[in-house]
């Protein structure tokens, strides 16, 4: 993601790119120009050019980018007055720098279009909906193995065991089922005495309710039973280590974007040991296979998305990825983190399909949702053609997106 550069930070920039008169490039509609900036910067910033500006004079609104230890930035800056070979601009309000792309971003060629369409199917459930997409990972065929495998380790250790499906009047009530449905994550209390986890050893927050993402989700659900925050956590807390459960975990099924149910195993027994990682494993892969399970099995088939290819509006393009944004606003809610894609770049000669992965969203300054997409898997030949479409010069050998 990029990050905005502070207002002492953006006067620095500026006075070394003139002191070392650093390059600046303009790339947009397949023309390249340089630029080195003429005269101090105070009021204004005066662009020059090698050559003369042509058509670019006419041009409101640009966008430079340069290079910073080696990692590419960009501001956008209004041009004020154009001469034969320099721009008078505006000092621009802000500089983005640690752009996440590998590559530099431009304009998508006026000769060319993009459309995207999912890759695989899509569903709009009646379920509770969480902010970031789940890829698939079960394996249907093992299903009755693992629910076998689940149930006589529930048996074996006098584990309590219950499987809970949210559908019809079947929704989340309680704190934990409320807490599973807006976080997509497992709560799991080894010992429900010692509270819970401070860190995940999954990694990364992935898959483990822990101090602070308990913490958040009730700061984010304030006003719940008209009660402070802090008053929740504390009773919440309290309630678990003075109840009869002495080890508790609760894993939600999963499936793309939804929470289908959830999959709990306690203990009451203080004489046993308490339920471990391994147990938390095994009900994973029971999960997951269940969701896919249900998927061939068409429960979800009254909910699927038609999946045809949509225009897109290119904000920008690069090598790497497609920053872009959809007029439907219930699909482009659809285009969550981590969710697969097809992205058409067309123009009057060829078409070029390229898998992509949908790395985030936000909002802009107007009300559309931008998507962030990184392409993979492309072939040399495909990288070539996209490079020279969009950057308008020969191939530099840049290695494809993998």
């Amino acid at each position: 993601m990029s990050k905005l550069i502070t207002r002492i930070e953006k006067d620095f920039f500026l006075k070394i790119l003139y002191d070392e008169r650093a390059p600046l490039t303009y790339r947009r509609d397949r023309v390249e120009r340089e630029f080195v900036i003429a005269e101090p910067p105070k009021d204004s910033l005066v662009l020059k050019a090698e050559e003369p500006l042509g058509d670019l004079a006419a041009s409101g609104k640009i966008a430079l980018t340069f290079i910073c230890r080696g990692a590419p930035m960009l501001f956008e800056t209004r041009v004020i007055e154009a001469r034969k070979d320099e721009l008078v601009c505006a000092i621009p309000e802000s500089i983005r720098g640690d752009l996440s792309r590998t590559h530099l971003r431009v304009a998508l060629p006026p000769c060319a279009r993009a459309m995207v369409s999912f890759r695989g199917e899509r569903y709009s459930l009646p379920l509770p909906r969480l902010r970031h997409y789940h890829a698939a990972g079960g394996d249907a065929s093992a299903l009755h193995g693992l629910k076998t495998r689940v149930e006589s380790l529930a048996a074996a250790n006098d584990y309590g065991y219950k499987m809970a499906i949210f559908v019809n009047d079947s929704r989340p009530s309680s704190v934990e089922e409320k807490l599973l449905a807006h976080t997509g994550k497992t709560l799991f209390m080894p010992k429900t005495g010692v509270g819970l986890p401070k860190t995940d050893p999954y990694g990364r927050g992935n898959r483990i309710v822990t101090e602070d993402v308990f913490r958040r989700y009730i700061l984010e659900s304030a006003g719940l039973e008209g009660q402070p925050a802090e008053r929740i956590i504390t009773r919440f807390l309290h309630d678990k280590a003075g109840g009869d459960v002495v080890s508790d975990a609760w894993l939600p099924i999963l499936f793309q974007e939804y929470v289908v149910g959830y999959i709990r195993l306690w203990s009451e027994d203080r004489a046993r040991p308490p339920l471990d990682y391994a147990t938390l494993d095994a009900l994973q892969e029971y999960a997951e296979a269940l969701a896919e399970m249900l998927k061939e099995k068409g429960y979800f088939d009254q909910s699927k998305m038609e999946n045809a290819p949509f225009r897109a509006v290119a904000r920008d393009i690069s090598l790497s990825g497609l920053l872009f944004t959809c007029p439907d606003m219930d699909i482009s809610t659809k285009f969550m983190p981590g969710c697969e894609i097809i992205v058409t770049v067309a123009t009057a000669d060829r078409s070029l399909d390229i898998q992509a992965a949908v790395t985030r969203q936000y909002r802009g300054p107007s009300p559309s949702l931008f998507i962030a997409c990184q392409f993979k898997n492309m072939s040399r030949e495909e990288t070539q053609y996209l490079f020279e479409l969009i950057y308008a010069k020969p191939f530099e050998g840049a290695a494809p997106p993998s």
